[in-house]
């Protein structure tokens, strides 16, 4: 079967579809999981007068077999004007809507009363600063004390991810339909896995790279919460004693400490997953592979891919991803591979 792939790039004003950027080279959109703000969009544009850079959002969008994929909203950051042969080009930088959270910053000091629940107190940061459509886990885990924590001038961005991290959720990110997301963390596993790839269905080269370095993993791991608004110093430790791990204190026949601090969690229990959730990660292996497929416009960030191929086979978790929007293209991943040691 042939397949027609197309793409576009909407503005959006005021939640609707208003206009169109019209380019000579296909843009790119880009996802880097380790990044504050996790999806950017770049490329070059035909200049429209009509568009307002400053307020509009950029819609980018892949039409392949007559079936619509959006790709993301985005806020433009930075427009470079050239003026080449008679023709106004736009060298455009856009991100998700993150930017907003990560320029919106507290005029006073940030009050949230104990009780408050963490999912309602991140809720109004975002409605605050005009983020509209969420779609969050449900947890009703709540402030243990009144919380003043932040100074004047701290964005929005490092407030929240701050507040979920207290909570075990991962980094607010924004989906391809341009929704705030806020779930839980998950442990990668076969189980988890959100897309597949295997040898015959997709183009996935077979070059790879790995690199191992764990000779200072840690196998014993001390979560301290330390606030004078709390009574006592809470203090929760995890330890690797899984004979099957390599990195484990039975295997190495020595404990290898690492101390984290945190300045709130939500109870007990919540600093407790904390440190367990340490101990799983530092138990992953750093090796990380790169591949390409046929564009896949269903990628969002930290997707768990499985792997079928001549070469390249198991669980990853991905990292990294650009796609160039144009027929014939190939998109680029870097993933970090799900086996523990």
């Amino acid at each position: 079967m042939i397949r027609r792939v197309e793409a576009a790039v909407d503005v959006m004003r005021n939640g609707a579809i208003c206009n169109r950027l019209d380019f000579p080279e296909p843009p790119t959109v880009l996802m880097s999981a380790d990044a504050s703000i996790k999806m950017s969009f770049t490329g070059k544009f035909l200049h429209n007068a009509d568009v307002d850079y400053l307020n509009d959002r950029l819609c980018p969008r892949l039409v392949i077999n007559e079936v619509d994929y959006p790709l993301g909203v985005y806020v433009i950051a930075t427009v470079a004007g050239k003026y080449e042969n008679g023709t106004l080009y736009d060298r455009i930088e856009a991100f998700d809507q993150a930017l907003i959270l990560q320029q919106t910053k507290t005029e006073d000091r940030l009050f949230f009363a104990a009780g408050t629940t963490y999912l309602s107190a991140v809720s109004s940061l975002l409605t605050g600063a005009g983020v509209q459509s969420v779609i969050s886990d449900q947890l009703t885990d709540a402030l243990q004390t009144d919380r003043e924590d932040w100074e004047i001038g701290t964005d929005y961005l490092q407030i929240i991810n701050a507040m979920l991290a207290e909570i075990n959720y991962s980094p607010i990110w924004f989906d391809l339909n341009g929704a705030a997301r806020l779930h839980k963390y998950r442990v990668p596993s076969g189980e988890s896995v959100d897309i597949a790839y295997t040898s015959g269905v997709s183009n996935i080269k077979s070059e790879c790279t790995s690199e191992l370095d764990v000779y200072n993993a840690p196998n014993v791991f001390m979560a301290i919460m330390d606030n004078p608004d709390y009574d006592e110093v809470i203090i929760k430790t995890a330890e690797n004693n899984n004979l099957a791990s390599a990195l484990s204190i039975p295997r190495r026949g020595r404990r290898i400490l690492r101390v984290e601090r945190v300045d709130n969690i939500a109870s007990a229990d919540a600093l407790q997953d904390y440190a367990n959730n340490l101990c799983l990660k530092a138990m992953r292996t750093t090796e990380t592979i790169q591949f390409e497929t046929d564009l896949n416009p269903v990628h969002t960030v930290g997707n768990i891919v499985g792997l079928d191929h001549e070469y390249i086979k198991g669980v990853y978790e991905e990292r990294y991803w650009s796609m160039p929007l144009m027929a014939g293209a190939t998109m680029f991943h870097k993933a970090r591979k799900v086996a523990y040691l």
